[in-house]
């Protein structure tokens, strides 16, 4: 049995042997396009676009997706846009952080979407990923 664990930006496998971060494969390159972190593979037939979450940044999945137990099929571009710095408003702190939109609440139960998401954020990374599907086609 193995159990997989991803922290720090270093992708770690446990089995009855111990726990041991897992190393990248060869072919795959890091490479910058459009601004954005890609690792490509030396072809490709398909490409995935992976958003990160709230207060994480792409760097923190490279190992994950180059890893031997990487979750995405052979000859797939990975695109990793980086989310913008912004205020998450419930967290009450004055840190930025990487998010895609601002939060105004953890409380979502039948509060509309205006009430829970800065609705201007979510357009605006909608339009940057809508940027970066026609940069792919």
């Amino acid at each position: 049995m193995f159990v997989f664990l991803f922290a720090f930006g270093v992708f770690f496998v446990h089995n009855k042997k111990g726990l041991f971060s897992v190393f990248f494969q060869k072919d795959y390159t890091l490479v910058k396009e459009h601004g954005r972190d890609v690792l490509m593979p030396v072809h490709h037939d398909k490409t995935l676009i992976f958003l990160h979450g709230a207060a994480n940044t792409t760097a923190m999945y490279h190992s994950l997706f180059l890893s031997d137990f990487s979750p995405v099929c052979e000859h797939t571009k990975i695109v990793l846009p980086q989310a913008p710095m912004n205020l998450i408003t419930f967290s009450k702190s004055s840190v930025k952080m990487p998010s895609w939109y601002d939060i105004l609440t953890e409380d979502r139960k039948n509060k509309p979407a205006g009430e829970v998401f800065n609705l201007k954020d979510v357009q605006k990374s909608a339009e940057s990923i809508h940027k970066i599907l026609d940069d792919e086609r």
